[in-house]
């Protein structure tokens, strides 16, 4: 979960206004249909009939309790038909598991976190990207990434904050990507903030970022230095701006390191050119103990017909 209480606050009052709001549509329709008669005498027979069919079984007079079951049911069905017709819906949540509360007796539900991850993009200035699962690979026998495909599928499945930092080296078109989407995709799955950023974004975030007030400035630095799990796609892409880039992403990674919040780094640099690129202080943070780097040398996928 990110560090960030204004946002999940944000949630929660979000869940709170959504379910409200359906519950006062759902009452206001029904109040409607209470001024036509049929359906106020259908009401009104259905709620005398489970009286009466209570205070029977209570008395426990068997054959009038069945007979009352049997009319109550039947009245349920009247109900149930002229409220299609009239086109009354019961509440309907957009999540069946927690019926729109954004909680279980098991805690916050997945639903909720979605809707926090999404909240995060939404607060950078970012749409959500779209990601892709493991069914989707077809091509990792071409590429030869066969040998990584079932560690990084396990790799995702049982996540934790203690996990391994990845960075994924090779050449353009290699599958680092794809799989990198793959294994954000399937830690998102299970209640944890995922954030997938091109290096180019995150460049781009942390110039805007210096015109923010300073609570903004917190909350974005929050966002990308606390979440569970930060993907940086195509490191060295970016345009590299004195004293902005580098120490941007300096500040980030050692906040992650420090928090015990593993990320994954995709680049087409070797690297001896990271080194070079962004300097021995970020380059011993990203290749410390607690990294594993994986080399993508496959062929080049976007030229597989």
């Amino acid at each position: 979960m990110i560090d960030c209480k204004d946002l999940i606050l944000d949630v929660e009052q979000a869940f709170e206004s959504k379910r409200s709001h359906k519950e006062y549509l759902y009452s206001v329709k029904k109040d409607q249909l209470l001024t036509n008669a049929d359906y106020k005498k259908v009401c009104e027979d259905l709620s005398q009939t489970i009286f009466d069919w209570n205070k029977a079984e209570f008395l426990e007079d068997t054959e009038l309790a069945n007979r009352l079951s049997l009319q109550v049911e039947n009245l349920k069905q009247k109900k149930a038909q002229l409220e299609i017709k009239y086109g009354l819906k019961e509440f309907e949540p957009d999540c069946p598991i927690c019926k729109d509360f954004g909680v279980t007796d098991n805690g916050r539900c997945q639903c909720f976190y979605t809707h926090l991850n999404n909240l995060c993009y939404e607060e950078l200035g970012l749409k959500t990207p779209l990601l892709n699962d493991f069914s989707d690979d077809t091509l990792s026998n071409v590429n030869h990434t066969e040998k990584y495909f079932e560690k990084l599928q396990l790799y995702a499945k049982s996540f934790k904050n203690t996990s391994k930092n990845l960075i994924f080296t090779g050449k353009t078109g290699t599958g680092k990507t794809f799989l990198s989407k793959c294994v954000a995709n399937e830690i998102a799955k299970n209640k944890n903030i995922v954030l997938f950023l091109s290096s180019r974004s995150l460049n781009n975030i942390a110039i805007e970022n210096f015109k923010n007030p300073p609570a903004v400035q917190k909350n974005i630095n929050s966002i990308i230095q606390t979440c569970d799990f930060l993907v940086i796609d195509d490191l060295g892409a970016e345009i590299i701006l004195n004293k902005i880039t580098v120490e941007n992403l300096l500040n980030i990674i050692s906040a992650r390191l420090e928090y015990s919040k593993p990320f994954l780094i995709t680049t087409n640099l070797s690297m001896n050119e990271i080194s070079l690129k962004y300097g021995e202080r970020l380059f011993s943070r990203l290749t410390g103990k607690q990294t594993v780097t994986l080399n993508f040398d496959g062929a080049d996928l976007r030229k597989v017909k």
